[in-house]
């Protein structure tokens, strides 16, 4: 079964400048869309959503990163979002972990990521009766704000 979580990376101001879509199943994280608003338009959630959801499928579907980024100004909205511990040295630059592609394939997870898949994980197991309620598995459920 997959599940999608979305969360937004907002600008300086707190306007939601990236939608980002995470695809989970039963062992994790096996896409990532991401969707970019440029400084020019008005942010829509709902066209952000609907758009990284997109990529994320697409991505799945085909097995592979698609749709790769090459607007300069993608990359200002990009920085401008991201803290440092998103950032990783690709080709000895360094690049918000989403950057290179709007539609990842298998992604690797920044750390506010990493934290609600396993949340995500730990209410299914729950559910279904695979792990009973613990003081650990309520911090997880109860720290987390998802949009």
């Amino acid at each position: 079964m997959i599940t999608e979580l979305y969360y937004y990376n907002r600008d300086n101001i707190r306007t939601p400048r990236v939608a980002v879509c995470l695809l989970i199943d039963d062992f994790g994280a096996v896409a990532k869309g991401v969707s970019i608003c440029s400084f020019n338009e008005t942010p829509l959630k709902s066209k952000g959503r609907e758009a990284s959801r997109g990529r994320a499928y697409f991505a799945l579907h085909k097995k592979e990163n698609c749709s790769p980024i090459n607007r300069h100004e993608a990359f200002q909205v990009l920085g401008e979002c991201f803290t440092y511990d998103d950032l990783i040295q690709v080709h000895g630059s360094e690049f918000p972990r989403i950057c290179l592609f709007k539609g990842i394939y298998k992604p690797i997870l920044n750390k506010y990521e990493t934290i609600i898949v396993e949340r995500e994980l730990a209410i299914r197991k729950i559910k279904s009766g695979e792990l009973a309620p613990s003081l650990d598995t309520i911090k997880i459920d109860s720290g987390i704000r998802l949009d």
